[in-house]
């Protein structure tokens, strides 16, 4: 698994809808992986203290500059 790979299924991992496989690979690689574990902290954390925001919530503007700001910080690490 990618670093990319696991944003990409980071929700999906916290919601327990993985199959056991791609379950494994996720753990395996935020062991691994420092920066992944922070950033998945960081999401999970961030995740609990903003609840249950609607993607219908979310301007646009604002969802492109996350997804821009997140590509950017993973192609770094």
């Amino acid at each position: 698994m990618r670093c990319e790979d696991l944003v990409s299924i980071l929700n999906e991992y916290l919601e327990g809808d993985l199959n056991s496989r791609f379950r494994e690979e996720f753990e395996r690689h935020i062991g691994d992986c420092n920066s992944c574990l922070a950033f998945f902290e960081t999401y999970k954390k961030t995740k609990e203290l903003t609840g249950e925001i609607a993607c219908g919530d979310i301007p646009p503007e604002v969802k492109n500059k996350i997804k821009s700001f997140l590509k950017k910080k993973m192609s770094v690490g």
